[in-house]
């Protein structure tokens, strides 16, 4: 009987430790970067609502696009659910999906990009939004492609919902590689990921006036 309860007991040990392990240690400091965006039509009525993540200490963050079509006014409510106004957009691309943007009235956290691409094979893990403790998933780079000489674009082996669109995806050492895209029919267990500093490199110029992403 008792060699029953010890055998239980290590079963439960060891599986403890296996899940301890799975979390990466920099993942609890950097899901305060992490936010749920809501974009609103001019009525007042919701839009939609995806993720996004903090880049700079004033604000400045990226997501997705899409959310941001036909908007009037944008939020996000942060790790500590506290809610703030998206102030301003600050560059945007329809073709990869990615939308920079300053949030007003707090001081940001932001994540820290990653100077190198991450190559095939490697360890990757995609941090999702959460007030509580974050379940970050695991997967891995089953795919890289260079577009304009120095970005990439990732394909992952990593199956991940709709609720996780527009999450950083972290290598190993917690810095964030990509910006998470929906797969291709929703349902795949391959994602796909735009690189981080590509995101982070949009901005507005003195021409962007009459550029029709930035005006609808």
């Amino acid at each position: 009987m008792m060699k029953r309860i010890y055998t239980s007991l290590l079963a439960i040990i060891i599986a403890s430790t296996t899940l301890f392990a799975q979390i990466p240690n920099w993942a609890s400091k950097a899901a305060k970067s992490v936010f749920k965006l809501t974009t609103f039509k001019q009525d007042g009525s919701l839009l939609t609502s995806v993720n996004g993540f903090f880049i700079g200490t004033n604000g400045e963050a990226i997501s997705s696009f899409t959310p941001f079509k036909g908007a009037s006014s944008a939020v996000i409510v942060d790790s500590n659910g506290k809610k703030y106004n998206v102030a301003c957009m600050l560059g945007a691309n329809d073709i990869y999906d990615i939308a920079k943007f300053r949030v007003e009235g707090t001081k940001s956290q932001p994540l820290t990009i990653a100077n190198t691409a991450a190559e095939k094979g490697s360890t990757i893990w995609l941090l999702p939004y959460s007030i509580k403790n974050p379940d970050c998933q695991q997967g891995t780079v089953s795919k890289s492609e260079s577009f304009l000489s120095k970005y990439n674009y990732y394909t992952l082996d990593l199956k991940a919902n709709e609720n996780c669109i527009s999450c950083p995806i972290m290598n190993q050492s917690g810095e964030v590689i990509g910006i998470l895209q929906p797969s291709a029919d929703g349902i795949s267990k391959e994602t796909y990921a735009v690189s981080a500093s590509f995101a982070a490199s949009q901005n507005i110029t003195g021409l962007s006036y009459c550029n029709h992403l930035l005006t609808a």
